[in-house]
């Protein structure tokens, strides 16, 4: 479903039960993340005012996390990072007691690049330890919903290899990913090419960055994303500015 489908269901739900219910919080936490990465900032501060009280006590899984993890990002996009660890600290409370290891996954992931991004090597590293004792021994098969959780460890640890000077650690680490991922997961891939091709620009392999970072572009052409790309900061705006130079598709 896009952002106007789902913006409209919205609207059907705070006709019917009121802007602060759990059945508006629902679609609220999907749209968070759509308007973010599309760069319609306005209408995804429209999504979280308000609600987050109730998106904590009445989100299933899948909509508290993208609604924390969205909210997070726009709060950061902002300048306001206290605001951004503090959702993402109340969705741990939330998600612990709870045995929701795809919510605690997804917004450890997030607070382990806003760490990083700060240098904050060591509140990064206690953060993943803490996650990696949490998965389980085994994968469950089928994946299913566990892909995602997977995906939320794997670039914890590949944002720490690279930001402790091990950049092939993380290629292999993402390359491992992109393969479990190929089909199934249309924006957790893209994200994850992004991220690979900036492994791979550190490795020195630039050509494969480029590779990588053309799957994520092709996403970005269909879709509308935008902020993924900008969030990862100084290192994919250098990239980028590499590959509109080299690449005959940027022309």
């Amino acid at each position: 479903v896009g952002p106007e489908g789902a913006g409209q269901a919205l609207a059907k739900a705070e006709d019917a039960v009121g802007g602060h219910s759990a059945a508006a919080a629902l679609p609220a936490g999907y749209l968070t993340t759509l308007y973010y990465e599309c760069n319609d900032l306005e209408r995804a501060r429209q999504m979280i005012s308000g609600r987050t009280a109730i998106a904590m006590q009445a989100c299933p899984v899948g909509s508290l996390l993208r609604y924390c993890r969205g909210a997070a990002r726009l709060f950061a996009h902002e300048g306001d990072v206290s605001s951004a660890r503090v959702i993402l600290e109340e969705a741990r409370y939330v998600a612990t007691p709870r045995r929701w290891l795809r919510v605690r996954s997804g917004c450890d992931a997030e607070a382990v690049r806003l760490h990083l991004q700060r240098g904050e090597i060591g509140h990064a590293r206690q953060l993943a330890s803490a996650l990696e004792a949490l998965m389980p021994a085994r994968h469950p098969s089928p994946a299913g919903s566990f892909l995602e959780t997977w995906t939320s460890r794997c670039t914890v640890q590949a944002r720490l290899a690279m930001a402790t000077g091990r950049p092939g650690e993380a290629v292999t680490v993402l390359e491992d990913l992109m393969t479990r991922l190929a089909g199934r997961m249309a924006y957790q891939e893209a994200s994850v090419a992004l991220l690979l091709a900036l492994a791979h620009e550190q490795s020195g392999r630039r050509s494969a960055a480029f590779t990588a970072l053309q799957g994520a572009l092709d996403f970005a052409q269909r879709t509308g994303m935008v902020n993924g790309f900008i969030d990862e900061g100084e290192p994919m705006q250098a990239l980028l500015g590499a590959w509109l130079q080299h690449s005959p598709q940027a022309t």
